[in-house]
């Protein structure tokens, strides 16, 4: 039986603390992270916690015929959910981002990354989780890339400037809960 995606993201979040949201990502807040990409130029864009998919399949929409998509989600029952989506530009990785830079080896996917989105909660884990995921993502996008946290807080905002020379935040209300949206050039 197929779960309405309410009661799939309800579900995740009980059995794991670091799903960030009992509901997918609003049409709102899916078009302010879609603002933050130069489609004509991604030829990668990775994704951090992609849920059911929403933006993820807004971004297949987007996206060139030569532009890769990589989500990695650590969810089971979002990982079938994103292997349904049937688009060759998509590769879905079940597992940690702690695990990205092997994953992307493993599947031959070369960076660097123009575009990394993360909506994994990341004020939830210890400091030195958080700064080891940083620092990564840093290393994994090119120079001028840009990372996008859409985040339950504001509280990032420290953590962030130590990776990323600009840091932006925007908070969209319209979205259970509402978010704060943080973009970074590297």
């Amino acid at each position: 039986m197929a779960w309405p995606k309410y009661f799939q993201y309800l579900a995740a979040m009980l059995k794991d603390w670091r799903v960030a949201s009992v509901v997918p990502s609003s049409r709102y807040v899916v078009e302010r992270l879609l603002e933050k990409v130069n489609f004509e130029q991604a030829r990668l864009i990775v994704e951090y916690g992609p849920g059911g998919g929403v933006l993820t399949r807004e971004l297949l929409r987007h996206m060139r015929p030569e532009t890769q998509l990589v989500a990695i989600e650590r969810n089971e029952l979002f990982v079938k959910d994103l292997q349904k989506i049937a688009d060759s530009r998509l590769r879905v990785l079940h597992g940690d981002v702690l695990e990205m830079e092997q994953k992307l080896l493993n599947h031959g996917i070369a960076g660097p990354a123009d575009v990394i989105f993360s909506s994994i909660p990341l004020t939830l884990f210890k400091d030195s989780t958080k700064e080891s995921i940083l620092e990564r993502t840093s290393e994994l996008l090119k120079t001028g890339g840009r990372f996008v946290a859409y985040q339950n807080t504001s509280l990032l905002e420290k953590f962030l400037k130590r990776y990323f020379h600009q840091v932006r935040l925007e908070f969209e209300p319209r979205n259970l809960p509402p978010q704060f949206i943080f973009e970074c050039v590297k």
